[in-house]
Formats: structure tokens, C-alpha cells, sequence
């Protein structure tokens, strides 16, 4: 699925995007998001951050999805269009700088219209990987003059979005997301565990425990 592909779909008011399978770079959403909603923001910010954190893809609005059971996978389904007036895309991408640190690079947020039924379409976003992992923050106001911040992270796995564990989080922050910092962190792991079982490998023979207690007793009846 590329964005070329999408807009060849426009001639046929994308009706051949159905029975697109969901995969760990496209996702389907059926509706686009209310915006006004401060719940639908987070969504929304979700969605795209588990997106690029996955790897980068496409997702697309405007397209139903039915889940296949016996095959553990989601598949588009139906086309349901949504009006260009419902799509504001400055507020969008202003959802995404609020919600996500860092600020995301390359995000295209496009309206594709259907040619037969102007003027309606699909929204197609563009989330490509980005140099560095994004983390979700969102601020809560309260009566108190203080802000408190929530902090989460979210990252497309397969056909799916799974959101990481406080432990995970935690890991992440002391470690790092990088790929660098990942292949360091696997190496003196490798490394800890060669120095061990070299150590354990040069250390003198040890007699059997059971053999041993077995002899001090000996020796004790002997006495």
C-alpha cells in the first residue's frame, strides 16, 4: 500500500481498497476523529505516534475494518466518506505538536476526494519513521495553578497498536530509544554473560556436594 495506490483508488471512490488487509505499516480508521474532543485528540496523537515508533506507514480514514477471526487479522471491509468540511488539517497537525515530543518531521496530512461522489473522500496521513522514538504527553489541567503531565508510548506492532508498560517505560527512559544505544545495551549484555562463563570455566573442580557430605559423615562416625 503506497500513496499512489491511494489516489488510483479515487476513480473508483476507493472501492478497491476493500479487502486490504491491516499490517504493521497501514492502518484503517472508519471515521475521522472529532477533534473538539480531548479524548479524540489523544486517539488521534496515539495512533500516529504508534505509527512512526512502528517503523513509519500509512493510515488511512474513511475505510471500515472486519475482523477475521481464523486468521487473527484485519481486513478493510466497507468505504464510509467523509466531508472535507469535517477535516481541519492545521488542527490536526497542531493535535500532533501538542501531544508528541519530539516535534514529528515529514507528516503529510492529505484529503483525497472520491471522483465519483465529490465533494467527498478519505484523509490519508503519512507518518514516516522518524530519527528518534516519540513519547505521547498530555497535560491535565486542574483548579490548583499546578500542571500535572501524563506520559505514555505507543508503538504499531503488526496489524496492532500496543502501548508499552510503565515498566518498559521506564527501561526506555533509562536506556534510550535509539537503535545505537539498543545495539550497546545487547552487546555488554552478550559480553556479561561470556565473562561469566569464562570465569566459571577457569574456577577449580568442585567435588560433588552430596559426595561431600557424605564423607564428612564418614569421618564423623569414624571419630
Amino acid at each position: 500500500m503506497d500513496r499512489q495506490t491511494i489516489l488510483d483508488a479515487a476513480t473508483t471512490d476507493f472501492t478497491s481498497l476493500i479487502g486490504v488487509r491491516e499490517v504493521q505499516t497501514f492502518e484503517a480508521k472508519q471515521q475521522w476523529p472529532d477533534l473538539s474532543l480531548a479524548t479524540a485528540r489523544w486517539e488521534f496523537a496515539k495512533d500516529v505516534a504508534a505509527m512512526v515508533n512502528g517503523g513509519g506507514g500509512l493510515i488511512i480514514f474513511g475505510l471500515a475494518t472486519q475482523r477475521l477471526v481464523a486468521e487473527q487479522a484485519d481486513e478493510t471491509s466497507a468505504v464510509h466518506l467523509i466531508d472535507p468540511a469535517d477535516v481541519n488539517v492545521s488542527k490536526a497537525l497542531g493535535v500532533l505538536e501538542q501531544h508528541i515530543v519530539p516535534t514529528l518531521r515529514d507528516v503529510r496530512i492529505e484529503f483525497v476526494a472520491a471522483l465519483g461522489q465529490v465533494p467527498k473522500g478519505i484523509v490519508l496521513i503519512e507518518a514516516p519513521r522518524q530519527s528518534s522514538k516519540v513519547v505521547l504527553c498530555k497535560a491535565m489541567e486542574g483548579a490548583a495553578p499546578l500542571k500535572e503531565y501524563l506520559f505514555g508510548f505507543a508503538e504499531r506492532d503488526h496489524d496492532g497498536t500496543r502501548n508499552w508498560t510503565r515498566e518498559e517505560v521506564t527501561r526506555m527512559i533509562r536506556s534510550g530509544t535509539d537503535p545505537v544505544s539498543a545495539r550497546l545495551e545487547a552487546i555488554e549484555q552478550v559480553l556479561s554473560t561470556l565473562t561469566a562463563e569464562r570465569l566459571a570455566a577457569s574456577a577449580p573442580p568442585r567435588e560433588d556436594e552430596e559426595r561431600l557430605n557424605a564423607r564428612i559423615d564418614e569421618v564423623l562416625r569414624d571419630e
